[in-house]
């Protein structure tokens, strides 16, 4: 949360974030990823791609972003998602 309100600070934008938060914080690092959507950290056309456990279901919402893809490999799950601003993309979403 410190490292996104300097980032904020500083006039930063993002068009492509990567997370990878512990899993066993996960429900925490979902509610920190919907605060810099809601944020001005990311671009109209951003893409957040969050690694996490297969075993745990990733939010349809974090704010602003929604998921559009899903897939697993192994014990790990990529959640990929995308400012709601952007047309329909057809994505599509895997349960593991």
């Amino acid at each position: 949360a410190k490292a996104l309100r300097q980032l904020s600070q500083e006039g930063r934008r993002f068009t492509l974030v990567f997370a990878d938060p512990p899993y066993a914080q996960v429900e925490e690092a979902w509610k920190l990823l919907a605060s810099l959507a809601e944020g001005a950290l990311l671009d109209a056309e951003a893409t957040v791609v969050v690694e996490h456990s297969n075993k745990d279901d990733a939010p349809q919402h974090l704010g602003p972003l929604e998921l559009t893809d899903r897939r697993c490999y192994g014990d790990c799950a990529l959640a990929l998602y995308e400012m709601t601003s952007r047309e329909a993309s057809g994505g599509t979403h895997e349960d593991c």
